[in-house]
């Protein structure tokens, strides 16, 4: 804009024969190149920015977000923050007092470069009663590779730190997150039939020495465990105490909640030599798993259920398919294995099968000696006889539980009489 111009448009406005006007609109040029100068500096900043700094975003659905929210509530410079949020979770049967980095931008210095974190979290709640949370991580350079460096060092510290950590991760629709209230169970307290925790074991053990073996067979490196049997028999429990056995983490996914692809994204999220836990496979597909029927045009395809939900095919897919993790084992579990698929009973998808039905008088007799390790064998047996209607490991787990507590109470009034 020439300054003849501007003579001119000042000159007009002054003089014109509407002062009200000609001073309203003089204000709203002025206003108008004021606005436009006041932008400059932002504009100058954002090309700058835009230039010599490189920046990364994680939002709360992906994987890396876990990685970079424990990495970063873990580093020195969380010790000074001033701006936190409270952060309890229910660990070792108690509440962890922990702070954690608030909502805004924090920095440090990371490898002699200052790292800036900027933490957003959404103002409203989404339906599923979560707000959206986010990560972005910017510093100055043009090279990504820095950024780059910095994920797989936070991913190599965290998968450290949990490595020697049995863990419980669930799906929540569109990531894995760790249930922070899951305490491991001891595999000694899993009490199975005389001798088919040892031949469950051995199979697992022969499993993750054959990685090369599968390797050069070019054989898929997973295997599938098949847990079945009345209600309440340990199929859980049971893979409690292997994944605290082998220290591993137990990804859990609730199949009446998936559709083909849903799942397919949670197997494939999922670590390696993992154990990946697929509850009453049975009620899979639109409530149940369904039994192929027979074809009059004599194909051997399954049945596939309506769109959007989880069917037959995609299960199987899941199970041998191409994106299944390395080293991955599946256990499945249900109550009606006379309701499965043949073709999920196929060796590659399942493998071993367990069953695990009513307690034996051995498994209950154990369970007693557990609850009261200083009583001989002879009351153990006459407690067994005594309950015949605890068909179950629970069941007689609950008529321990009830035991123990009178036991309880009877010396808690001892110690008060005595006083």
């Amino acid at each position: 804009m020439s300054a003849g111009i501007l003579n001119t448009i000042t000159t007009t406005v002054l003089h014109g024969q509407n002062q009200f006007a000609s001073g309203g609109l003089l204000l709203m040029v002025i206003g108008g190149i004021a606005a436009y100068f006041k932008g400059i500096p932002m504009a100058i900043k954002n090309f700058f920015m835009h230039q010599f700094t490189i920046s990364m975003s994680i939002t709360d659905d992906h994987s890396a977000f876990e990685w970079v929210q424990w990495w970063f509530q873990n580093r020195e410079y969380s010790k000074r923050m001033r701006n936190v949020d409270a952060f309890t979770p229910y660990q070792d049967n108690e509440y962890q007092m922990s702070l954690k980095p608030a909502p805004g931008t924090h920095w440090f210095f990371y490898h002699k470069r200052p790292l800036f974190i900027n933490f957003s979290r959404a103002a409203e709640k989404k339906l599923s009663q979560h707000r959206e949370e986010s990560y972005n991580l910017w510093t100055w350079g043009r090279d990504q590779k820095f950024l780059k460096n910095i994920l797989i060092e936070i991913n190599a510290d965290f998968n450290k730190a949990h490595t020697e950590t049995p863990t419980l991760r669930c799906w929540s629709g569109s990531n894995w997150f760790t249930a922070w209230s899951y305490t491991p169970r001891p595999l000694d307290s899993v009490i199975l039939p005389s001798g088919v925790k040892n031949v469950l074991i051995a199979d697992i053990d022969r499993f993750k020495d054959s990685a090369k073996w599968y390797d050069q067979m070019g054989v898929p490196y997973h295997r599938g465990y098949l847990l079945y049997g009345p209600p309440g028999t340990g199929k859980t429990s049971l893979v409690s105490g292997l994944a605290s056995h082998y220290k591993s983490t137990v990804y859990v996914v609730k199949l009446n909640e998936m559709s083909d692809s849903k799942l397919q994204d949670a197997v494939r999220d999922a670590g390696s030599n993992s154990m990946i836990v697929l509850e009453d496979i049975d009620c899979a597909v639109s409530g149940v798993v369904k039994k192929r029927e027979e074809k009059e045009d004599s194909t051997d395809s399954p049945k596939e259920d309506k769109p959007g939900g989880l069917t037959l095919s995609g299960l199987l897919n899941v199970l041998d398919g191409m994106q299944t993790p390395s080293g991955a084992q599946f256990f499945m579990t249900t109550n009606h294995i006379d309701k499965l698929d043949a073709a999920l009973l196929r060796p590659g998808r399942t493998d071993v099968r367990v069953f695990l039905g009513a307690a034996t008088d051995w498994q209950k007799s154990q369970m007693y000696m557990r609850f009261f390790p200083k009583s001989d064998g002879l009351e153990a047996l006459n407690f067994v006889m005594s309950k015949p209607q605890a068909v179950s490991m629970a069941d007689f787990q609950e008529e321990l539980m009830q035991r123990f507590t009178k036991f309880a109470d009877s010396t808690l009034s001892m110690g008060v009489g005595a006083d």
